[in-house]
């Protein structure tokens, strides 16, 4: 048996029949191809495929030979090759008519004196057993272990990627959501923003609300990119949106307390995240706290120079007792504030150099009469132009905040 094409064919055969939506007609001709098309020196004699349902085994379908039995036939899950089966580090077991624990009444049913299964899925969600021959010398012992091996990895392995397939997909569709589904608008304000992922699942989150004649706004970022960080993104959005429903969006040390102390004791990771909560009234007047973030840029039109509002305190979910105190500043008439995420700031050419936060303040005072929307726009293609075709390797998210007019 030439065991590297025996590997492939099976590879092949699982690639081009798997249906996680149809498994037992996948594992149904694969094991028809065991019993009939296979080269392995050992002969499969019949096959049988159980579906778990509660505490037994149904048989959903056999072939070759397989005694008196019928479709539907049942084997109690506390069965000991069974349990057995399940509780093996390989999910395959092999069994002669005479060993400990074997049901000889039951297996004559069966019309076997030599078994093997297969533990497909969890908890055996479904079970492939194999009639074979009643004597296995040492080298074709050797060949059916590899056989059922080669057999059960590659099915369990590629109903784990669809299971994780399905989780990323189900997060991506979450964090969608999570995201503003239109550009805010706030009177006396012209408000513009961009959000992209790494994956197909990131770390960066972003929100505006309008609250009491006032807007709410979040940024904020999750170390890494991937699910988890997405989990704890899609975590702070609902915490900060209780919050909202609560009346209590004002409460700006409160909803950062909160926060870090459930990132910090649901231990979903290592990781932590950085963000800036902030309100925003009619006048101008922007009262906001800082865990880590990098700080967001408030271009002063008057003064020509730009300001930063200093981080104050640490991420959220460092430590289980952190404090968070908030700071003011004034937007006047054509003032620019600037949010983003370190994905814009950090990116990194094909010449290892970074995109920085000055090549930021330069495009913004170059532009500075643009709308908030060409900024963007302006920044973006920049960005573009500066990697030339480089991976993205963070997420990366940005906002625009102009002051139209004089309140």
């Amino acid at each position: 048996m030439n065991y590297k094409t025996f590997y492939k064919t099976i590879e092949n055969l699982v690639n081009s029949k798997f249906d996680s939506k149809n498994l037992a007609a996948t594992l149904d001709y694969l094991g028809r191809y065991l019993l009939e098309g296979t080269e392995s020196s050992v002969k499969i004699e019949g096959v049988r495929l159980y579906k778990r349902h509660n505490n037994n085994l149904v048989l959903i379908n056999h072939y070759g030979k397989n005694g008196i039995i019928k479709e539907g036939f049942k084997i109690p899950i506390s069965y000991q090759p069974i349990k057995e089966l399940i509780k093996s580090p390989d999910g395959i077991i092999i069994k002669n008519l005479g060993d400990p624990g074997v049901n000889s009444d039951l297996e004559k049913k069966l019309g076997v004196d030599k078994f093997c299964a297969l533990e497909i899925g969890t908890r055996a969600e479904y079970v492939l057993a194999f009639t074979l021959p009643k004597e296995l010398d040492h080298e074709k012992n050797a060949e059916l272990m590899y056989l059922l091996r080669t057999l059960a990895s590659i099915v369990n392995s590629k109903i784990k990627d669809k299971k994780l397939e399905d989780i990323f997909q189900h997060a991506h569709n979450l964090q969608k959501n999570i995201l503003p589904r239109s550009q805010p608008k706030f009177s006396g304000y012209d408000i513009h923003f961009f959000a992209k992922q790494a994956e197909d699942v990131g770390g960066d989150y972003i929100n505006f609300n309008i609250v009491n004649d006032k807007l709410i706004f979040a940024i904020g970022d999750v170390s890494g990119h991937g699910l988890i960080p997405a989990v704890q993104a899609i975590m702070t959005h609902h915490i900060i949106g209780t919050a909202i429903d609560l009346e209590d969006s004002e409460n700006i040390e409160g909803i950062l307390s909160i926060l870090n102390k459930r990132l910090h004791d649901d231990k979903i990771s290592d990781k932590f995240v950085t963000l800036v909560y902030a309100l925003l009234d009619k006048e101008g007047n922007v009262k906001y706290a800082n865990a880590g973030h990098n700080p967001p840029i408030l271009f002063s039109f008057s003064e020509n120079k730009f300001h930063e509002l200093d981080a104050s305190g640490i991420p959220l979910g460092f430590l289980n007792n952190s404090s968070y105190s908030t700071s003011t500043v004034k937007l006047n008439e054509k003032d620019i504030l600037i949010l983003y995420t370190d994905g814009i700031i950090e990116l990194v050419n094909k010449k290892s150099r970074i995109f920085g936060e000055s090549r930021l303040k330069k495009l913004v005072h170059e532009h500075k009469g643009k709308t908030s929307k060409e900024l963007v726009d302006i920044i973006l293609e920049e960005t573009q132009r500066f990697s030339k075709g480089a991976n993205l390797e963070d997420d990366m998210t940005l906002a625009i905040i102009k002051k139209l007019n004089a309140y």
